[in-house]
Parts: structure tokens; sequence; C-alpha cells
């Protein structure tokens, strides 16, 4: 009758070993990777947040500026926090306003419909294009 050893023979310890180690290194790059990924993500998202508040800055300033000079047209690179507003005013009956703002290569922009009638501005349209 043979007796069989359970005792492990030397390469399976090994051969073991080295693959916790590989599973342990792939879930530990993995989840590095998704914290990276969501990190990027949050980022990307504030700085468009940014941006748009920018644009809408700008174009309540056209507004106010539309105001005092019906004839105003617009204006490029308006400084506005960390970032800056290009705004653009065309039409003859109602006035179209697109503030593009701008911030760390992020752009988003605003459209605003007005009429000015007997030195009334009415806005009738604000959205984001």
């Amino acid at each position: 009758m043979k007796i069989l050893s359970l005792q492990p023979k030397s390469g399976q310890v090994a051969i073991m070993l080295v693959l916790i180690v590989v599973v342990l290194t792939t879930i530990t790059t993995a989840v590095v990777a998704i914290g990276v990924s969501s990190t990027r993500d949050t980022t990307s998202l504030s700085i468009g947040e940014e941006a748009l508040m920018i644009s809408q800055s700008g174009a309540e300033n056209a507004i106010l500026r539309l105001l005092r000079n019906p004839s105003y047209v617009g204006e490029a690179n308006l400084p506005i926090g960390a970032g800056s507003a290009t705004i653009e005013v065309t039409g003859t009956g109602p006035l179209t306003v697109v503030s593009t703002g701008t911030i760390l290569g992020m752009v988003r922009r605003t459209q605003v419909i007005v009429e000015i009638i007997a030195g009334k501005l009415t806005v009738t349209s604000w959205r984001e294009i």
C-alpha cells in the first residue's frame, strides 16, 4: 500500500505565490485606473460648468450694454474670472446675443434673443447652444 504525502512539492508554492501576486496587482491597477478616470471626469465637468457660467456672465454683460447702447455689437476676450467671454450681437428686429465662454480649453455657448421696443429690453429666449 502506498502512503500519499500531503506535503506540497517545492514548485507548487512558488506558482501559487506568483498567481496571488498577479491577481492582487491586477486588482490594484484596476482600482487606481478607475480612480484616475473618475477624477479626470469630475475635473472636466467642473471646468465645463465654469465655462458655462462665463458664457452666461458674458450674455448678461451684453444685455446691460444693450440697455445703455442699443447699437452695441459685442466684443472679444472679455475677461471673466479665470476665463474669457466673446460676445456677438446680430440682427435688427429681435437681436441675437451669442456669448462664448472659454476656460482652460473648455468652450460653452449661450444664446439670448432680446427685443428692444421703445427703450424697453425684453429677453424672449435664453439657452445654451
